[in-house]
């Protein structure tokens, strides 16, 4: 019977610890390993997307700042470092004494290979994780923080309704794309949808827009009249006649009916 190495079956890429990166992306228990070097815990994820995003995140969490042979001896406790960093120079596309730097982690181009070879040697196989769903894991550990909503208790300024859609498309593609990822690709296809206006509102607009023509037709008369006043006087006289006309002959001729 095959063994499945422990990172696999609990879907830690890294084999890290129970900690806090990894309740940050929904790790709630881990497996208890014994080993020629004693006991060891390691995380349980629900998929191999939440381990991968913790793993970036713990690394840019208490790793950056030292060369890699510095931060790969205390990732496993100063045993196989040798072979670990050769794993890693053959197959991260880094040397031994090269920085992790926070920019190192936040460029997918750098921190996705080192992750995938950390992988490789935790695991003693290649990791079972799509180029995709890496992808999805560095994105899921480094995308900011939403701004909290505003209340009378904090000094968050009202936001505006572009900048709520906004941050709402943020956190449910973070959301979907850590909850999304168990077993396969976890493709999110994000629409912002806008609540529908209020027929009140609609009606309010309409009517504005009519009395606004209204208005222009208003203003446009004033200026025929300004511009020729002559002619506007001969054309009320002749409007004044033909209106009293009927009236003034109904006098004089008495009433047909």
């Amino acid at each position: 019977m095959t063994i499945v190495p422990a990172s696999i079956r609990n879907r830690n890429p890294g084999a890290q610890y129970p900690g806090k990166s990894a309740r940050k992306f929904g790790s709630s228990s881990y497996e208890t390993l014994m080993s020629k070097d004693g006991k060891h815990l390691i995380a349980t994820f629900r998929s191999d997307i939440q381990g991968g995003a913790a793993l970036f995140d713990l690394l840019n969490a208490k790793y950056t700042g030292m060369t890699i042979e510095k931060a790969i001896t205390k990732w496993c406790g100063a045993f196989y470092v040798s072979t670990y960093i050769k794993v890693l120079e053959e197959k991260g596309g880094i040397k031994r004494s090269d920085l992790l730097t926070k920019d190192l982690l936040r460029d997918p181009s750098k921190a996705i290979p080192l992750a995938k070879a950390m992988a490789l040697q935790e695991a003693g196989r290649d990791y079972p994780m799509t180029d995709e769903q890496w992808s999805q894991a560095h994105a899921c550990a480094f995308l900011e923080p939403v701004a909290p909503a505003f209340s009378p208790e904090n000094d968050v300024p009202t936001p505006k309704a572009e900048m709520r859609t906004a941050e709402a498309v943020a956190t449910v593609a973070k959301v979907a794309a850590v909850v999304a990822g168990t077993g396969g690709s976890a493709t999110v296809a994000l629409t912002p949808t806008l609540p529908p206006v209020p027929s009140a509102v609609t009606n309010s607009l309409t009517n504005a827009t009519a009395w606004q023509g209204i208005g222009e037709q208003i203003v446009s008369f004033k200026a025929t009249i300004l511009a020729a006043p002559l002619t506007f006087t001969m054309i009320a006289a002749v409007c004044g006649v033909l209106w009293f006309f009927p009236s003034i002959a109904e006098k004089l001729g008495g009433n047909k009916s």
